[in-house]
């Protein structure tokens, strides 16, 4: 049986974390408290946004439920939707590309073939 409250818990917690972790996205080394004090305040000057991490995880999610499983179509234009209608989110510069190319139309597999693979970081 497919208990719902529990994926909707697990996207809340992507949305969450998302959220709270976006004023520091980029940031190397320790935050200093003051500055994630500053994120929970009551009175923060900023409002806290969702970057394209949650968007495309919001994708994925409608596309599956949408589809009954993978649909690579439907999941093509579902992450175009997301990306059209927040580009602002912090998407990478290469993914914005793809996202563009297939918004002008270009089959996802198309764009799939034209990327050139990025060899997976070596694992420490």
């Amino acid at each position: 049986m497919l208990d719902v409250a529990r994926y909707r818990g697990a996207l809340l917690g992507v949305l969450v974390g998302d959220v709270l972790g976006v004023p520091f996205e980029g940031h190397r080394g320790v935050v200093p408290a003051c500055e994630l004090a500053l994120v929970l305040a009551d009175d923060a000057t900023s409002a806290l946004c969702y970057s394209d991490d949650t968007a495309m995880t919001m994708a994925l999610a409608e596309s599956l439920l949408r589809a009954g499983g993978v649909d690579e179509d439907d999941l093509a234009r579902a992450f175009v939707r997301h990306w059209t209608s927040g580009p602002e989110r912090g998407y990478s510069t290469r993914t914005a590309r793809l996202l563009a190319a297939l918004d002008a139309g270009i089959p996802w597999s198309d764009v799939a073939a034209a990327c050139p693979r990025v060899p997976a970081r070596a694992s420490n």
